[in-house]
């Protein structure tokens, strides 16, 4: 049976997700994915790193509720062109979704699955998810990209539209019936210590909706170190996509029009990064 693969990067997770809502309306079994890269990892200073515990806790979380809706994710630890060249080997893979990263080392890398899969006569499918303006979508009066946030922001503000924040629906799909199941061989997945890594165990913050109304308060307590609730501790949700931007930009649409900014901000550091890599170093 041919299958439709998703493969999870900065999108930990199977509510309002972009990528996967359209995976699941393929027409194909899904099958989640999820790669421990490599090309990053082999690069991580020391064996204890607190994103990767994180990650890897996400990844677990991922694949139980991916078994118990009657599915399965599979989780594989190497290169990605040498996971997916050998993902085209043990499944019928008829396409590759997944959502949009704007980084240059990613850039990079999905270009060379695109061309491995367009080879092999496979799809390969990006989204736009971890934003809501992206690459070009938002440009100055001259058609270049926008390099200073205020007016940025005031074009962002005018474009949006109540449809660009709704979310995707892509739990309720996630049914037993739109799933594939992984071979015998995928239904063990790489542990920390068999990928040379130790567990960094820190608080980390709950991925529900920041108190109400810590936001109405955002902008008196945004920048008070000293309170212990004086910010949405979100930023390591939206990182890995734990969280929705969409959900949360809705929330601080209704509440607190300073925290719609810090999260348009956002939006325009990706923009930056699509059209000037070097920003990132």
């Amino acid at each position: 049976m041919k299958i439709t693969i998703f493969w999870h990067r900065r999108d930990l997770r199977f509510q309002d997700n972009a990528g996967l809502a359209a995976a699941l309306q393929s027409g194909n079994p899904v099958l989640p994915l999820f790669i421990y890269d490599r090309d990053i990892l082999d690069y991580l200073p020391s064996p204890k790193d607190a994103r990767l515990t994180f990650i890897y806790d996400e990844v677990e979380r991922l694949a139980a509720a991916a078994t118990q809706a009657g599915g399965g994710l599979v989780a594989r630890y190497g290169k990605p062109v040498d996971i997916i060249r050998q993902l085209l080997l043990d499944y019928d893979v008829a396409a590759v979704y997944t959502n949009e990263d704007y980084e240059p080392y990613a850039t990079k890398r999905d270009g060379e699955i695109g061309e491995l899969l367009t080879q092999n006569n496979v799809d390969f499918k990006l989204f736009k998810d971890q934003v809501i303006f992206a690459k070009s979508e938002i440009l100055t009066k001259n058609g270049n990209p926008p390099k200073v946030f205020g007016p940025y922001r005031t074009a962002w503000l005018a474009k949006l539209t109540d449809e660009d924040l709704v979310d995707r629906g892509s739990l309720p799909l996630f049914q037993k019936e739109n799933l594939a199941q992984p071979n015998q061989a995928d239904e063990k997945r790489p542990t920390l210590p068999e990928m040379g890594f130790e567990r960094f165990e820190q608080f980390v913050p709950t991925q529900d909706l920041p108190d109400e109304e810590l936001v109405r308060n955002y902008h008196k307590t945004r920048d008070l170190p000293a309170l212990t609730n004086g910010s949405t501790r979100t930023s390591v949700q939206l990182r890995f996509g734990t969280l929705s931007v969409r959900q949360l930009m809705r929330q601080a649409q209704e509440l607190n029009p300073k925290l719609l900014a810090e999260l348009i901000w956002r939006d325009f550091f990706m923009m930056l990064l699509w059209h000037y890599p070097n920003t990132a170093t």
